[in-house]
């Protein structure tokens, strides 16, 4: 809220463990899923099905929904790919990008 940005999360560019898909269609959930999912009220969903998409409850669960995420400037994505590689850490996905607010109660939006 304080920065005045928001961000558009690809939904499909969303890296999962593997199983994770599997276990959230048996409905295998954490108990704690409901209570997060409270922050949904904060999504812009412009896509109605996005709600029904296999990876939207896994960004509420919290058992999955806690990986590292930064912010790379675009023109530095290269290095920063690079340097993970150098590093032997795991290839970074590129999930989103940070905007202007679009509607300051829903400062997320998914696509």
């Amino acid at each position: 809220d304080a920065s005045e940005v928001g961000a558009c999360l690809d939904l499909d560019a969303v890296p999962v463990l593997e199983g994770t898909l599997a276990a959230i269609e048996r409905g295998i959930e954490s108990s704690l899923i409901d209570d997060n999912l409270q922050a949904e009220r904060r999504v812009n969903l412009p896509n109605t099905e996005l709600h029904s998409h296999p990876k939207f409850r896994i960004l509420f669960d919290p058992q999955t929904c806690g990986g590292l995420l930064i912010a790379v400037p675009p023109e530095r994505w290269d290095d920063w790919t690079q340097a993970c590689e150098s590093a032997h850490l795991a290839t970074p996905a590129c999930i989103g990008r940070v905007e202007a607010a679009g509607r300051a109660d829903k400062p997320l939006r998914i696509s």
